[in-house]
């Protein structure tokens, strides 16, 4: 699990707790909220321009998919209360700072009946700048077959 003197971490946090959103990061007095569920949002960040370097997230549910988009990001801390083992692994890889509330084997899907499909899609890679056009892919065949 690990501990933290990072204020920005626990400020992320406590807002995580408070706000009912599903992720935050904040650097200084630079607070991102997003209530959207996934990886949605975090890949609206990595293609927003703006640098996230240096930044701390709090996140309800980090699977390796996550993970990789918050290495991305350059995040420099992470706290999921329920975190992957494979976006555990990753992080570490990358010298990420990662605390968790609940640690899980692999991070379910909606319907809680199969492995998130956004893990699935990253399960075999090793690099996370591979991650964006993986996870965008995806996400557009997961929409294609709703329509």
């Amino acid at each position: 699990m690990g501990t933290t003197d990072n204020q920005d971490l626990k400020q992320a946090i406590q807002i995580l707790h408070s706000a009912g959103v599903s992720c935050v990061l904040v650097k200084g007095d630079d607070v991102v909220k997003s209530d959207r569920a996934g990886v949605a949002p975090l890949l609206q960040l990595l293609y927003s321009g703006k640098s996230y370097e240096g930044y701390s997230a709090a996140d309800k549910i980090a699977g390796k998919a996550a993970s990789m988009l918050y290495i991305d990001l350059k995040v420099k801390a992470i706290h999921s209360d329920v975190m992957g083992e494979g976006g555990k692994q990753i992080l570490a890889d990358y010298q990420v700072d990662a605390t968790y509330d609940t640690l899980v084997e692999e991070i379910q899907n909606r319907d809680g009946t199969d492995v998130c499909p956004m893990d699935k899609a990253v399960r075999d890679l090793r690099d996370p700048a591979q991650a964006p056009a993986v996870l965008k892919a995806t996400i557009q065949a997961l929409k294609a077959k709703k329509n």
